[in-house]
């Protein structure tokens, strides 16, 4: 897995396919493919559990040199809403609204961020494309709270 650093604006996809969580195994982290908390027994760990949502969605990172996609995971999606992934859950699942996004997306608008990003590539798909998940990120006049001994590289260089 590659890192490098990026600086530049962050928004919500306009996707309302987006759940902006995904629930796993709380044992082993296993990913599973429901909606619905509910117990488990987890075909990975083999563990019998309930379901615990994280916090999963997908922004656009624009910079100087153009636009790329890449997922919040955990907690660092979550401190984007102020609520944790539980809340989320319950908003979307239980109370059936939809996420309060354009008061995040109005503070977002007019800051630029220092963007910690990781490459991962699909072991089971036929193309090379990586995806690209946020590592950290930073208000910009906070980023020399950030290691700098990772390649820094354009949003547009990271697609390519």
């Amino acid at each position: 897995m590659q890192s490098f650093y990026v600086e530049g604006k962050i928004s919500f996809l306009d996707d309302e396919e987006q759940t902006f969580y995904e629930l796993m195994c709380p044992k082993c982290k296993n990913i599973v493919r429901t909606k619905i908390i509910k117990g488990i027994d987890c075909g990975n760990c083999q563990k019998h559990t309930m379901l615990t949502p994280r916090c999963h969605f997908q922004v656009q990172m624009t910079d100087g040199s153009g636009s790329t996609t890449a997922t919040l995971l955990g907690e660092l999606g979550e401190n984007f809403f102020s609520m944790r992934a539980e809340q989320i859950y319950d908003i979307i699942n239980i109370k059936k609204d939809p996420l309060p996004l354009q008061c995040t997306q109005q503070d977002l608008a007019n800051k630029v961020f220092k963007i910690q990003l990781r490459n991962s590539y699909c072991r089971n798909s036929d193309d090379a494309l990586a995806k690209l998940f946020v590592s950290s990120c930073v208000k910009k006049h906070d980023a020399l709270q950030l290691p700098t001994s990772l390649v820094s590289l354009d949003v547009g260089e990271s697609s390519k």
